[in-house]
């Protein structure tokens, strides 16, 4: 059996966000690489609120136009102490906690989770988005790259729980690195 990898696009935390043909591109790219080296890859992304997980979840869609931008779904969180001194709600968008725990659990065991991350100051997005891994496959090893981790590695080291940290663009050789066979 080919090993299995699950990517994940992680939730936003921020206080606006809208979605102007946000996608994954590079977890699709990764995909794709993972793919011609003999490995399953599944993508899970906390932002598409059109996923089956989340419309069981949360029946009423967002609002969104014919071109595909619109809203995301979104719920208030508390608000960070930097953050207190603006009146604006501190929010995580995408789809629910619930929506992710079903996709996950809908997909085969993954021999590693890879966490992608944008924004810098959407980190706290990203170590949610662990947590709810570490909680829904405990044992999988989890592995964080994209903007913010390469950005801000110390940063990222120090704040998520990922097994392993990535900096720069994804390369097979970083497979031996995740336990994959080269």
């Amino acid at each position: 059996m080919p090993p299995r990898v699950l990517l994940i696009n992680p939730w936003i935390h921020d206080v606006a966000a809208y979605d102007l043909w946000l996608k994954p591109v590079g977890l699709l790219v990764i995909g794709r690489m993972l793919r011609s080296c003999g490995i399953e890859a599944a993508l899970i992304d906390c932002l598409d609120c059109g996923q089956p997980a989340q419309r069981v979840a949360r029946p009423q869609a967002p609002v969104r136009k014919g071109d595909g931008s619109g809203h995301f779904h979104k719920k208030n969180l508390p608000c960070p102490e930097i953050l207190r001194q603006f009146s604006m709600p501190f929010r995580r968008y995408g789809i629910s906690p619930e929506a992710l725990r079903s996709a996950i659990a809908e997909q085969p065991r993954p021999d590693a989770v890879f966490v992608g991350s944008m924004m810098t100051y959407w980190y706290t997005g990203v170590i949610e988005t662990i947590a709810h891994v570490r909680r829904c496959l405990p044992g999988v090893p989890v592995f964080l790259g994209g903007v913010y981790a390469s950005l801000c590695p110390e940063h990222a080291r120090a704040s998520s729980t990922a097994d392993r940290v990535f900096t720069g663009a994804f390369a097979p050789a970083m497979l031996k690195e995740m336990g994959f066979p080269p």
